[in-house]
């Protein structure tokens, strides 16, 4: 299985880069990322070193992209992050500072539940 899903990985990853750079011309790159992500999560990938790598690329490539502040789909991400990292704090300080999910309750509560 585990063969299995490195091949699939490579190959998801392939597709996933062509879907990104079609995405950015059409408008909406966030959905290309989150479809990623979620096919990594129903392949029981979460675990695997890949996924945080892709959750720490799509947090910094949308560092200076604003729009995108507001959506709650990129608060997931964070908070996915975060979620894995040892100490969450500063990701979450990060994250709220830059305004990325202030105005959805998710990311306070996971912000809570996380410092617990």
């Amino acid at each position: 299985f585990k063969r299995r899903a490195k091949m699939d990985l490579s190959q998801r990853a392939k597709l996933f880069k062509k879907e990104l750079r079609s995405a950015e011309e059409s408008g909406d790159p966030l959905t290309a990322w989150t479809n990623y992500l979620e096919w990594m999560e129903q392949n029981g990938l979460t675990c695997h070193c890949e996924y945080m790598k892709t959750l720490q690329k799509c947090t910094s490539y949308f560092d200076e992209k604003e729009y995108y502040n507001t959506d709650i789909r990129l608060a997931n991400v964070y908070i996915k992050l975060a979620s894995l990292l040892k100490e969450p704090e500063p990701m979450f300080e990060s994250m709220l500072g830059a305004g990325v999910g202030v105005l959805h309750a998710v990311s306070y509560e996971a912000y809570s539940q996380l410092m617990e």
